[in-house]
């Protein structure tokens, strides 16, 4: 695994990781609504 080594991956997957969850989030807003 020395993919996970570099710090632009590192930087890509964390940049993702953030995308993932503030779409999750909005997802889960309208549940959270109602």
């Amino acid at each position: 695994m020395h993919i996970l080594c570099h710090p632009r991956l590192c930087l890509v997957i964390s940049q993702v990781m953030l995308h993932l969850r503030s779409m999750t989030l909005c997802m889960m807003k309208p549940f959270y609504i109602l």
